[in-house]
């Protein structure tokens, strides 16, 4: 699932939104014949959505993190049964990934495997066995080269319990991202070079804690900037589009991070060449979680106007939007309203399959003013906000949780659009009117 946020005034503003993509494994496993006689054997999912891609962001880079650089051992309760050691791709008369020595499974009774990807990732396990834990940092920014992400790479990890019995065939080890990634996309853009991004105040290490299913992590350290040469040309056709590197290391690049919630000073600084001056834009990433295993896609959309302007705000767990609202980033109080479009999209991008939230899946606690709230459905197709927001203050939730119906047609994923616009704020509306309408159902006061 994807979002966009255009950002606007009274004319076309200088924009950033976050779009937010979980990756999940849903291929079925294909189990192979064992290796022996009551030999443990296993089965990785090759070819997964990783979800949070390495650099460069293709498939062959993820691939490499399965190529022999996967670690795993074995539990049966707290006692080690399978000393952690390399496990490897088929290969000879061997049909699944497997040890160096065999193992062979107990006559009863159940294993607890862990495996993790690179090898050389230190994990250290609980006294119960019952989770690991351990320490990453992104390597340290450089301040010469600005090519940070560059060394960036994917870790991932995984958990299950099998017996003989239900997995004689191979142990399917289907990897999670502990690490978030951060993608850029053209959105609303006029002629001109992206010549680089940062994310700037943002943590570069922690510790996190995996029980099998949850990625816990608690940041650490001191608040650092990573950036991107990008020299990336960009123009008004391309929205949508991957904002890609220039030259010899052409193609989409990300930034590999650590989950966190992002504190007062973080914000993205966009620097954009437009053949008459070189501006650095700045936005606010304050209040943003960076979660573990989504890709979080920032759309940029720059015109010849510039505002810190207003952002959407959301939080995004699995098959559920949550929790969406407009926060005011600029220096006045301005009417808000924001408009909500939703496709089902195919893995190249195309639509094959119109969405209306209000019919389709399941939305919950639409904020109306007709119900006691504060937001209001217009004839024009957008929701207004029916007070003015000061700055630095946020909408009342437009709506409190989204869970999308069943998928029209297979292999597609849904993509909402969150569109918010502003208006200078005045008593009277005026700028209001004249921009949108003389019936809009906004009053004159301020929260």
């Amino acid at each position: 699932m994807i979002k966009k946020f255009r950002i606007m005034k009274t004319l076309p503003a200088y924009v950033l939104g976050v779009c937010l993509a979980l990756s999940c494994n849903t291929e079925a496993l294909q189990l192979q014949s064992p290796v022996g006689s009551g030999a443990i054997g296993f089965s990785v999912l090759e070819g997964q959505d990783s979800g949070t891609k390495g650099i460069p962001a293709t498939s062959d880079n993820v691939a490499s993190l399965y190529a022999d650089n996967v670690r795993v051992t074995a539990f049966r309760g707290t006692s080690e049964y399978i000393p952690s050691q390399m496990l490897y791709s088929p290969s000879g008369e061997n049909a699944l990934w497997h040890t160096s020595e065999s193992y062979f499974w107990p006559e009863s009774g159940s294993l607890d495997f862990w495996a993790w990807a690179p090898a050389d990732l230190s994990v250290v396990f609980n006294d119960s066995r019952s989770a690991l834990s351990f320490d990453y940092s992104l390597p340290a920014p450089d301040p010469e080269e600005k090519q940070d992400a560059v060394g960036q790479k994917d870790i991932v990890l995984t958990w299950i319990r099998a017996n003989r019995d239900s997995y004689a065939g191979g142990v399917p080890l289907a990897f999670g991202h502990p690490l978030s990634s951060i993608v850029f996309r053209g959105g609303t853009l006029r002629d001109g070079i992206v010549r680089s991004i940062s994310l700037r105040n943002v943590y570069g290490g922690g510790s996190c804690v995996f029980d099998g299913s949850d990625f816990v992590w608690t940041p650490s350290g001191g608040l650092l900037c990573f950036t991107q040469i990008f020299n990336a040309p960009v123009s008004s056709s391309q929205e949508g589009e991957p904002i890609t590197m220039a030259g010899s290391t052409k193609g989409e690049r990300c930034f590999m991070m650590i989950p966190q919630t992002l504190g007062d000073d973080a914000c993205m600084d966009v620097v954009f060449d437009d053949g008459k001056q070189v501006r650095t834009y700045s936005h606010s990433l304050a209040g943003s979680v960076w979660k573990p295993g989504i890709s979080h896609t920032y759309t940029i959309s720059l015109s010849s106007e510039t505002s810190d302007g207003i952002s959407v705000e959301e939080i995004f767990d699995k098959y559920t939007k949550d929790h969406v609202s407009i926060r005011n980033n600029g220096e006045t109080s301005v009417y808000i309203r924001a408009m909500i479009e939703a496709n089902w999209v195919d893995a190249e991008g195309c639509i094959v399959a119109p969405c209306d939230i209000r019919k389709d899946g399941i939305i919950l606690d639409f904020n109306m003013f007709s119900i006691g709230g504060r937001w209001t459905a217009h004839t024009d197709g957008f929701y207004y906000y029916k007070k003015a927001v000061r700055p630095g203050r946020k909408t009342y939730e437009l709506f409190t949780s989204y869970i999308p119906g069943p998928v029209p047609v297979p292999g597609s994923h849904l993509e909402i659009t969150v569109a918010a616009q502003a208006v200078e704020y005045d008593v009277n509306q005026k700028m209001a009117k004249q921009a949108w309408g003389s019936d809009i159902p906004v009053t004159g006061a301020v929260e």
